[in-house]
């Protein structure tokens, strides 16, 4: 019995041991694995830089205040284990001949980008470089990019809608080719064509690439520079001579200001001392009986009618004529709904009078304004270019038409 007990004393205690000895390893088995795992990778703050490359970027610079580079990137984007610093670069300038081409720029075009830990790192190197000068547009392309994605790049910026911008160019998105390009009417392929549509862009932007581009080596950087050289447009002296007038007047009287300069050209070719065989004088010319007694009446408050110095005075002429112009779409014709139609019947009614011209719709003022209300815009055009009773005013209607749209397009440009 006493040999029993020693033995399960024995037993016992030798069991303590195993449990003691089984925590003291795996402690021990942990500190050299802890250990091992410092020495073979020390623990380093996680710093990635993103530095501007040269090329185009090189005019870039805190130095520069022509310049404005905005590199933004999102809180969200970065965490505390993987900071990632952007350096706003400054780098020295370009060499001396390629600093000539470069005048004070409208907009410089570039964005950089992060992403998350384990993500390819997106920076501005990924996208071109877009500047615009007075008198070209430079593409910096990187060197990854093939031919290929330069000419997509190059046709979509020339029928992009909005001004130009590096993300857009290298997007896959579709472009609404409904609405007129940013560059529209600036830029002339080889043939001297204004660049609209895609086929012809993407045609030009080889042409470009062949006759307009360079190949640029820089610290260990390449790139390809493609120049697209711009139009300057420019408004006729006579255009500009009478835009203050025309502007504040047409503000005033709300008529658009394209109108009122294809009315002026039309009327009297831009001569202040104009006169035609009705008495009509001055730019817009103007009859002291009917247009100007109706201005004296209802926009300036007076009796009598405007003396011919009056009317052959250039600002007070626009003032007059823009006043009619404002007095026949907003006041005789207040009743027609249709905004194309009332143009249409105000520029009929400049030139043949608003009694001749409501009378091709009704025997009344009343019964004309109803059926106009009745009719599509190309119903009352057929009617006023066909049908009127002067052949005059029936041409007139196109001509102030097609000048207007001459107009816009110009007034577009130069704004």
């Amino acid at each position: 019995m006493t040999k029993q007990i020693k033995t399960m004393t024995i037993l016992l205690s030798i069991c303590s041991l195993l449990v003691l000895s089984t925590g003291y390893v795996v402690q021990l088995q942990s500190w050299l694995m802890f250990n091992a795992g410092l020495e073979n990778n020390p623990q380093k703050q996680s710093d990635k830089t993103v530095y501007s490359h040269v090329g185009i970027r090189t005019m870039v610079s805190s130095q520069n205040p022509i310049f404005n580079m905005n590199v933004e990137f999102s809180e969200s984007d970065v965490t505390p284990q993987n900071e990632t610093h952007v350096k706003t670069p400054t780098l020295a300038s370009y060499k001396e001949k390629r600093i000539q081409s470069f005048e004070e720029p409208k907009d410089v075009s570039f964005s950089t980008e992060t992403t998350r830990p384990g993500n390819k790192l997106k920076s501005d190197r990924d996208f071109p470089l877009v500047v615009e000068l007075q008198d070209e547009v430079l593409i910096e392309f990187p060197d990854q990019y093939s031919r290929f994605e330069m000419q997509k790049a190059l046709s979509r910026l020339l029928v992009l809608p909005r001004e130009m911008n590096a993300k857009q160019i290298v997007a896959s998105n579709p472009i609404d080719v409904r609405q007129k390009p940013y560059l529209y009417k600036r830029v002339y392929n080889e043939y001297d064509k204004p660049v609209r549509y895609p086929a012809q862009a993407f045609k030009y932007a080889d042409y470009l690439l062949n006759n307009f581009s360079q190949k640029i080596n820089e610290e260990q950087e390449a790139y390809t520079v493609v120049s697209i050289p711009l139009k300057e447009v420019q408004l006729p002296t006579s255009v500009e001579t009478y835009q203050a007038w025309v502007e504040r007047y047409s503000k005033k009287h709300k008529i658009a200001p394209e109108l009122v300069f294809a009315i002026i050209e039309v009327e009297s070719a831009f001569n202040p001392l104009a006169v035609s065989k009705s008495n009509a004088l001055g730019l817009m010319q103007i009859k002291a009986k009917t247009a100007g007694k109706d201005v004296y009446q209802y926009v300036d408050g007076k009796k009598g009618e405007p003396g011919e110095a009056e009317l052959f005075d250039a600002e007070n002429n626009i003032r007059m004529g823009t006043a009619y112009m404002g007095l026949l779409k907003h006041e005789y014709l207040q009743g027609v709904r249709n905004i194309e139609n009332k143009e249409m019947l105000s520029i009929s009614s400049y030139n043949g009078g608003i009694s001749k011209t409501l009378k091709l719709f009704g025997k009344t003022p009343q019964e004309a304004i109803m059926r106009v209300n009745q009719l599509h815009p190309k119903q009352v055009y057929r009617t006023l270019r066909y049908e009127h009773q002067s052949g005059e005013a029936r041409l007139y209607l196109d001509k102030v038409l097609k000048a207007k749209k001459r107009y816009r397009d110009l007034l577009e440009l130069t704004a």
